[in-house]
């Protein structure tokens, strides 16, 4: 089984959009601080919207890459949802503003990546 199909109704986003999503998510990481960085991943080992956490060894020693990969293993679809979530509880609001702008645009990904 598909470890998307149980996480959210609808088809799972393609590869392309997957890529695409990953580099937004770099890109909204790269604005963070390292004690803000280490704060979001914090969270990600928390119960977040209904999502179990991530394991802590998971994202201890986690590069920014590394934890865009571990949040796509583990919220799959919902990676953006998540992403939101967090930083709307760490008082990141610009981040998740800019994040929810240019993931409800169609060529949401072109307009950030120009934004960093």
């Amino acid at each position: 089984m598909d470890q998307c199909e149980d996480r959210e109704e609808g088809a799972p986003p393609s590869g392309e959009n997957i890529a695409t999503l990953k580099k937004i998510l770099f890109s909204t990481f790269e604005h963070l601080g390292k004690e803000d960085f280490e704060e979001f991943k914090w969270h990600l080992q928390q119960k977040v919207l209904g999502f179990e956490g991530i394991p802590k060894s998971r994202l201890e020693d986690a590069c920014r890459t590394q934890t865009v990969d571990n949040m796509f293993l583990n919220y799959c679809i919902n990676t953006i949802k998540v992403t939101r979530n967090v930083l709307k509880e760490m008082n990141q609001n610009l981040l998740e503003e800019k994040l929810s702008e240019i993931t409800s645009e169609p060529t949401g990904g072109d307009h950030f990546l120009s934004w960093v």
